[in-house]
């Protein structure tokens, strides 16, 4: 008998319990929404669980690289844990981004206060330093 952790086995049973959780709250919203009682379930869901996703994905690929840097880079089963630690840290903000539920993800504090996209507001871009005039002579 072999004692070897298969990590693919082990990530997908994190994805699937992320999903059965995420996805039993969006149900849950969707028929409370049909008899009229406002939605809750998915976005008090969501936050517990993003951060869970993303505590677990950090400890799946750090023991993941320590063991494949460890292996001297011949355990792929390692170097697999490590990549699927990364989607598992991920997927709980995709899955919102995707079901129109990111603003569940935003702090209360600023919720409050709604902000334009950075795009339209140009905020991602890079400032360019304006030339100084220059001095008559």
């Amino acid at each position: 008998m072999s004692s070897d952790v298969d990590a693919s086995k082990i990530i997908a049973n994190v994805l699937l319990l992320i999903g059965f959780i995420l996805g039993g709250a969006l149900i849950i919203d969707r028929v409370s929404g049909m008899f009229g009682v406002e939605p809750f379930a998915f976005c008090n869901t969501l936050r517990p669980i993003a951060l869970l996703a993303h505590t677990l994905g950090t400890v799946l690929c750090c023991v993941g690289v320590l063991g494949w840097v460890v292996s001297q880079f011949q355990n792929a089963n390692l170097a697999a844990m490590a990549l699927g630690g990364l989607i598992v840290g991920v997927i709980p903000g995709v899955m919102a981004h995707y079901l129109g539920a990111q603003s569940c993800m935003i702090f209360p504090a600023e919720r409050s206060a709604p902000r334009a996209s950075p795009i339209a507001t140009h905020e991602l871009m890079v400032p360019v330093p304006t030339p100084r005039p220059r001095a008559a002579l």
